[in-house]
């Protein structure tokens, strides 16, 4: 008789009304049969010698034993010794293959044997200027090359842990890049008033360069390389903050990489330069991305700095989404899930004076589970 899979998937998210931070690690979910031959993890009818020399190992050690065959970057499979398997899926990747070996995500930076900054352990091929005239950011996905350039020479970067500082690449505005698991965030950093008063701030400009794909730009300012429905990589879209702190957390000012409740809306344009052939015969489409910010945000008197402005690209499958009955849509940034009706005092609108509903909705590799 054909053995029937019982798997039990269980993903369990906490999720507060309103507003909930995001943690790296999405969810957990135990299957427990109680027959003790437990069935396949792979979904079949049978175990695998793989599986069933897991499930020994784990009985005879009384630990969980991984079966490495489905080990993926976002989830491992382990045969339980009470028996059964657990499945363990996260929202962002926890590990990526570095010579064959599975290697948590380390995204501290180093130079390279080319003098470029990258990740030691990261699911993207991204990497950083060292200073000077080349590209800011060359970002590498399934076969697809992004660079980002800016008309101004770049001066040489300090870094710090995942965090790459030009300084000053504007008076009184430095530029910093954080590598991620999956791509990089950029934030534009405006220290003072008299900075904001720079008329280059007003529209910032970097060329990109996309090769092996094109890239769109939705209704809501977010840009996608490759097809909607399979983007290779993608860029939410941008907003700028200042270091207003977020109603939960008053004491605390917003920083680079948490925003608090001084958000608004930067209005990106991206424009089609043109398409030239590469060596390699692959087709480079060029294009120029304008960033414009508020005037509002860079001439209030209540404005409190530093004052902060994001681009960025990651790869283009999204872990969460938050969307909103005003038709504001963001995902996977430094922002957090929003579930209900969003009337509280400090609530971030995004620059709307009403109140708004939220969803939000968050992705799991479950491949692993092959049912």
């Amino acid at each position: 008789m054909k053995a029937v899979s019982r798997w039990t998937t269980l993903v369990a998210i906490a999720v507060a009304l309103a507003s909930t931070a995001i943690g790296p690690v999405a969810s957990a979910s135990p299957i427990l049969p109680s027959d003790p031959t437990p069935p396949p993890a792979s979904g079949g009818s049978a175990l695998t010698s793989e599986e069933q020399a897991a499930v020994a190992t784990a009985r005879r050690t009384g630990s969980p034993t991984t079966v490495d065959s489905l080990t993926t970057e976002y989830s491992t499979t382990a045969a339980n010794p009470a028996g059964g398997f657990t499945f363990t899926s996260s929202r962002v990747p926890q590990r990526v293959k570095k010579n064959n070996i599975w290697t948590p995500i380390d995204t501290a930076l180093a130079s390279g044997s080319d003098g470029r900054i990258r990740p030691s352990a990261a699911l993207s091929d991204v990497s950083f200027s060292a200073g000077g005239t080349g590209p800011l950011t060359v970002t590498t996905n399934q076969g697809v090359d992004v660079t980002v350039t800016l008309a101004t020479p770049l001066p040489a970067p300090s870094v710090d842990g995942d965090t790459v500082t030009y300084a000053a690449v504007l008076a009184g505005v430095d530029l910093q890049l954080t590598a991620t698991a999956t791509g990089y965030t950029q934030v534009w950093v405006v220290k003072n008033a008299q900075a904001a008063t720079n008329p280059a701030l007003k529209k910032l400009t970097s060329s990109i360069e996309v090769t092996g794909a094109t890239a769109t730009t939705n209704a809501d300012g977010s840009v996608v390389i490759g097809s909607a429905d399979k983007p290779v990589l993608t860029a939410s879209a941008p907003t700028a903050w200042d270091s207003t702190p977020s109603s939960d957390q008053p004491a605390t000012k917003a920083t680079a990489k948490k925003p608090g409740d001084g958000q608004r809306s930067v209005t990106p344009t991206l424009t089609g330069k043109g398409s030239s052939k590469k060596k390699s015969g692959a087709t480079a489409n060029s294009y120029t991305q304008t960033l414009t910010v508020p005037d509002t945000m860079l001439t209030n008197p209540a404005t409190q700095y530093p004052l902060y402005i994001d681009p960025g690209f990651d790869m283009g499958r999204a872990h969460f989404t938050v969307v909103t009955n005003l038709g504001y849509t963001y995902s996977d940034n430094t922002d957090v899930l929003r579930v209900g009706y969003c009337r509280y005092t400090g609530c971030y609108n995004f620059g709307n004076t009403t109140y708004y509903l939220a969803r939000s909705y968050v992705s799991f590799d479950l491949s692993a589970l092959n049912v």
